[in-house]
């Protein structure tokens, strides 16, 4: 038996340097240890899902940028100016993106995607020299092929043009096979790119593993759900409606349970919070309009996800546009009662820079301030909505819709409320849409922007305007206030790659152009 070093302290560690070190870094047998089982490297896949059983990143932009996000002068002079200065969060907002090259590399989602994509590479050039069977060895690579994926597709929502007909041959991503230094550093076309990740996908969802089994609910690893799920997501990207729809029912075979807002029993948590007074308060899970409690998202609601993949925000919260609290029907929509919380900064900064705040500003609660992107039943219903309603098919989209809108509207509230009716394709697709934004519109808003602005479907486009200061390089000018416009087809909708790493790539990876 050959005997594999791999680096497990390099895994680990990675975050505290730029990307270029993941992608060149040539292991030392020194510095690892001895791995030999098929089973140990399915191990590593599992701790990849770090904190807790989630996978940190920072997309920032699916906060920021969408028109479900709000920044404002008046939230700005009101206590966000002291609170939160970190200005790269106000250029994304603002869509500036130029002046996000200057992003720290500690905290770029560059960063910590090349990271899983050289464990997967490292698990994929490995799992053949190790014991086990050529069962479990396959499986361990369908599910480095999704990790794979899975990064690449979040890197290439980030940092590249949305995928469309027009922008097939704009810059896309290094592609790495495998973790050799020697390995092409220039950037591919955005086509080759997905083909790349369609690649890795096609092997991924070879993987049956179930998401339940004696010990419960296994969405803390890669199982068939996981995969046909990314894969549907993937393939409504590129408009292969038929596709999507037919691996988001795959997805859901597997696993089709949804929280229900409105089963109390479900949603009656409470805990306490320590604030910077070191006094212990109670927060509620909900909010709760009653009372005054202030709100987090429940615990129990990861287990509607597929896998776990969170993405922390520092500085600024999802502070809800008008657009957004407007969508939701306040009086029987449960998620604009559990989800708007109308002091946030309360809970965001936990009491500190409480005398820094004039005003109060919203939020839409989350334990912990984490957002997950990760593929999960509601996303994979309203995907089967949207692929019946986009293939002509309205009245069957409408009944997947309102199949999803009985676990988050009240049931007292009117059929016409609960019940949405389409008369065409097109109104099929608005409503499904709209309800995509009111269920994701911290997470998946964003790409769905990007798509719909790329599409073939002109009558999707989505414009975004803010009024805010002027942003240069370096701060904010609160003398002049601007209007920034995200307009369909723009370049803007591409973050900015990290100088260090451009610099690090030695020439080969190239800027964004805008």
């Amino acid at each position: 038996m050959k005997y594999l070093n791999i680096i497990i302290l390099l895994l680990l560690t990675t975050s505290f340097y730029s990307c270029n070190d993941y992608l060149d870094e040539i292991p030392e047998k020194s510095s690892g240890i001895v791995i030999s089982k098929v089973e140990e490297l399915d191990a590593l896949l599992s701790k990849n899902n770090f904190s807790g059983g989630a996978i940190l990143d920072n997309n920032f932009a699916s906060i920021l940028c969408s028109d479900c996000f709000e920044i404002t002068p008046e939230y700005y002079d009101a206590g966000l100016s002291a609170a939160s200065d970190f200005i790269e969060s106000y250029q994304i907002s603002c869509w500036e993106m130029p002046y996000t090259s200057n992003t720290n590399v500690l905290t770029s989602m560059w960063a910590t995607n090349f990271e899983s994509i050289y464990l997967a590479n490292l698990i994929l050039s490995s799992v053949d020299e190790v014991s086990g069977s050529e069962e479990a060895k396959a499986n361990v690579k369908y599910k480095a092929h999704f990790l794979r994926a899975y990064n690449y597709l979040e890197l290439v929502n980030y940092y590249c043009m949305p995928y469309g007909k027009s922008t097939l041959s704009e810059l896309g991503l290094p592609i790495k096979r495998s973790t050799s230094y020697e390995e092409d550093m220039h950037r591919a076309s955005l086509e080759e790119t997905y083909n790349f990740i369609e690649a890795d996908i096609i092997e991924a969802v070879k993987l049956k593993a179930p998401l339940f089994d004696n010990s419960g609910r296994k969405s803390w690893k890669e199982t068939g759900a996981t995969v046909n799920a990314l894969a549907a997501r993937f393939y409504l990207a590129k408009e292969d409606y038929e596709t999507a729809q037919k691996y988001a029912e795959e997805a859901l075979k597997y696993g089709n349970d949804i929280l229900d807002f409105n089963n109390s029993s479900e949603i009656d948590q409470t805990f306490t919070m320590c604030m910077a007074d070191m006094s212990m308060v109670p927060v509620s899970t909900w909010w709760d309009a009653n009372d005054g409690e202030l709100s987090l998202t429940i615990g129990s609601r990861d287990r509607s996800y597929y896998s776990k993949n969170n993405y922390y925000m520092t500085t600024l919260w999802g502070i809800p546009s008008q657009k957004l609290l407007t969508s939701y029907n306040q009086q029987y929509d449960l998620r604009y009662k559990y989800f708007i919380v109308k002091e946030f900064q309360k809970i965001y900064f936990m009491g500190f820079y409480a005398d820094k705040f004039t005003r109060n500003i919203p939020g839409y609660g989350t334990y912990g301030n984490l957002y997950s992107t990760a593929p999960n039943v509601a996303e994979m219903m309203l995907i089967r909505a949207e692929c019946l309603a986009r293939n002509n098919h309205p009245n069957e989209a409408m009944q997947a819709l309102n199949d999803f809108r009985k676990y988050r509207i009240a049931n007292n509230a009117p059929d016409e409320v609960l019940k949405l009716t389409a008369n065409n394709k097109d109104e099929a697709i608005k409503l499904v849409m709209e309800e995509r934004m009111r269920e994701f519109p911290f997470t998946l808003r964003w790409n769905d922007i990007r798509r719909c602005n790329f599409n073939t479907d002109p009558n999707d486009d989505v414009t975004i305007t803010r009024n805010f200061y002027n942003i240069d390089q370096y701060s904010v000018d609160t003398g002049n206030i601007k209007t920034y416009t995200l307009t369909p087809q723009s370049r803007r909708y591409a973050v900015a790659i990290p100088n260090a790493d451009i610099i690090a790539g030695n020439g080969d990876i190239e800027q964004n152009k805008y």
